[in-house]
């Protein structure tokens, strides 16, 4: 079963855009990037008996951007 994280705030986004928390906490409707103990969660929950009827679906662990991001082109 397929995770699909959003913006997640890790070491790695740090490094790469120091502003990177303060820029995605302003767009994401959760008011902030996950963490990755947000991301954890839902593959537990996909390892989890109360999972058993989700299948053949992508989790998309995004804090709602796909809600209202804007579509291509």
């Amino acid at each position: 079963m397929p995770l699909a994280p959003g913006a997640t705030l890790a070491e790695r986004t740090l490094q790469e855009m120091p502003d990177y928390e303060a820029i995605w906490s302003r767009l994401m409707p959760v008011g902030r990037p996950a963490q990755p103990a947000d991301i954890d969660r839902a593959a537990l929950y996909l390892l989890s008996p109360e999972s058993l009827h989700f299948n053949c679906q992508t989790l998309v662990v995004d804090g709602g951007w796909t809600a209202i991001s804007p579509g291509p082109g």
